[in-house]
């Protein structure tokens, strides 16, 4: 048997799906329950683990597909594809942190601006 995929990096929903997902490609599996050294595993027999890879992988490539795509429909049709549309719909969604953060950012930026400049010149001097 061979280690697939460790329970601990799973969601229950992704739990179900991989077990759905083996179990449809009549993929022998087998789980090791979590211990107090080690997360539980689901593991596959060596001669089933390329198969089990690639099945997987495709999968993963699919959801990020539908995921990207998901993400570009509400990104148009919630903010028309502006990003000034979206920064005022998050300043209004949290303004206390947005504020904050943008404060932090700006901060972050002028120190890296403005250190070196001052750097080289006391240094001149």
């Amino acid at each position: 048997m061979r280690h697939l995929v460790k329970l601990a990096d799973l969601e229950p929903n992704q739990y179900d799906e991989v077990v759905a997902l083996l179990r449809k490609h009549r993929v022998n599996f087998r789980e090791t329950p979590s211990s107090f050294l080690g997360a539980g595993t689901i593991q596959v027999d060596e001669s089933d683990f390329s198969a089990a890879k690639a099945i997987l992988l495709n999968e993963s490539f699919e959801f990020a597909k539908e995921a990207r795509e998901r993400w570009e429909q509400a990104w148009h049709t919630e903010h028309g594809g502006s990003a000034a549309r979206w920064f005022l719909h998050r300043l209004k969604q949290r303004p206390g942190s947005t504020v904050v953060q943008l404060i932090l950012l700006v901060a972050a930026i002028a120190i890296f601006l403005i250190y070196p400049v001052w750097y080289v010149t006391c240094q001149v001097i």
